[in-house]
């Protein structure tokens, strides 16, 4: 259906069935995740974020979170979802613990080790996200 709607926009976006197209490809789609400790355990009732921008300070070795933002808690199974995020989008994916400890991962360049990005006509699935950073 995507690829159909994109034809759309591509060919006849002069035309009311163009600009529906488009206008049905932007509409903010659910997105949902999973975050667990290294021994698969959930990491229930934490506070999720998402951001479509950020920054790293080497002074602090923060990443600070700016655009879009999205919050969402864990369920006893570590579960989140999001029911409308902006599709188009890349995001970051951190995190607040139950003590109040924010984090997430980063990789050897300073980014984001856990990203994802929102895609248009259906749900997003972030996967399963290891809030100790071990990586498979």
């Amino acid at each position: 259906a995507v690829a159909t709607y994109q034809q759309l926009v591509s060919n006849y976006s002069d035309t009311s069935e163009g600009q529906e197209a488009r206008t049905t490809l932007s509409f903010p789609q659910p997105l949902q995740g999973r975050l667990i400790y290294p021994d698969g355990s959930a990491a229930a009732n934490f506070q999720v974020l998402l951001a479509s921008q950020w920054t790293f300070d080497s002074s602090t070795q923060v990443l600070k979170l700016a655009g879009q933002q999205y919050q969402a808690r864990t369920d006893g199974t570590g579960a989140f979802s999001i029911m409308s995020v902006a599709v188009g989008n890349s995001y970051m994916i951190a995190w607040i613990d139950t003590s109040g400890h924010s984090g997430t991962c980063i990789t050897t360049d300073n980014q984001p080790l856990y990203t994802v990005q929102a895609q248009p006509l259906r749900a997003t699935d972030a996967g399963t996200i290891d809030v100790e950073c071990a990586q498979a």
